[in-house]
């Protein structure tokens, strides 16, 4: 059983997953985000040891948090980078930098950071962790950056580095911004939808079984750098003939394809060897998830929806 887990960025996209998916292991979790931030996400998922700051480093902050004496952070905060805008790169470092010290300060175990494939930049066929890096996106610079930095600093100050490099995540939830709600959407409203890249084969995985996977390099103190996702591609075709076929649309979307198809299989030996995480939700599981909720007539509360997703866990 770990001690404490401390999650900054906590009201996030993944920080909310992995906070609700720490309680319900009954695993005490600290939630750091900002001091603006909206934090009923939290409290859905029965989160009350919340902490609003702007300074990790703040001395009132290190006191609360040494009384608990974390096991681990989960660095999930994270400033959307913008093009041609080097303000947020910089301020994603040093919040980056912050957590680290304070990590060391709390003398925990580990730190864990959260990265992309995009580090490995534009390649074809299998991607494993002993590839060499070369990202062409700000955000797969930025992530390789906050990679070495973790590791690092994490070799030189005795704590497991840890850093998860995940595939394209997503949420079966109707209120997410995934590009395949829009699409549901544009059928469900009789509009066309339109598909760039429809040819493109892609890796998707959910975010409660990224949560799932975090925890269980934290529960086996791995080190290091691991892939995080679902190991299967598909075709966007594919899917959005799913959702057409289960929608019962008459509707022909329009599909624009251009030269940027990519194959590609990231490969999740590595984690599945060290940990024995297995992905959960396949990519058709999720779909028929969000199909569900298109459905519903009121949105199922977070709660309710993480649920369902363990439930349905069980069952693999």
């Amino acid at each position: 059983m770990m001690n404490r887990v401390i999650v900054t960025g906590a009201n996030g996209f993944i920080g909310s997953q992995l906070v609700s998916e720490l309680i319900a292991a009954e695993i005490p979790v600290t939630a750091l985000v900002r001091p603006n931030s909206n934090i009923d996400i939290l409290k859905e998922s029965k989160c009350y040891n919340i902490i609003k700051t702007n300074n990790y480093l703040d001395p009132s902050v290190q006191r609360q948090l040494t009384v608990s004496r974390p096991d681990y952070i989960v660095h999930c905060a994270w400033q959307k980078i913008s093009k041609n805008n080097t303000s947020s790169i910089i301020n994603n470092m040093n919040l980056l930098i912050k957590s680290l010290e304070l990590a060391s300060y709390l003398n925990c175990k580990g730190f864990v950071s959260i990265g992309t494939h995009e580090e490995y930049g534009i390649k074809e066929g299998e991607i494993k962790e002993s590839d060499n890096t070369n990202p062409m996106s700000s955000v797969g610079k930025a992530k390789l950056a906050t990679c070495l930095t973790n590791i690092n600093y994490c070799e030189s100050n005795s704590m497991k580095g840890c850093h998860v490099r995940l595939s394209s995540a997503y949420n079966s939830k109707k209120d997410n911004k995934w590009p395949m709600q829009s699409i549901i959407t544009d059928f469900s409203k009789g509009e066309v939808p339109e598909i760039p890249n429809s040819l493109q084969n892609n890796d998707f995985i959910h975010v409660s079984d990224i949560a799932r996977g975090i925890i269980s390099l934290m529960e086996n103190n791995s080190s290091g750098v691991y892939n995080l996702a679902s190991g299967e591609t598909v075709q966007l075709k594919s899917l959005v003939k799913m959702i057409k076929n289960e929608l019962k649309s008459n509707i022909n979307p329009k599909f624009i394809e251009t030269n940027l198809q990519r194959n590609f299989n990231i490969n999740i030996e590595k984690i599945y060897n060290d940990s024995g995480w297995k992905p959960s939700i396949s990519i058709w599981d999720g779909i028929s998830l969000l199909l569900q909720e298109e459905k519903f007539t009121s949105k199922a509360s977070f709660s309710d929806f993480s649920n369902r997703i363990r439930e349905l866990c069980k069952t693999w």
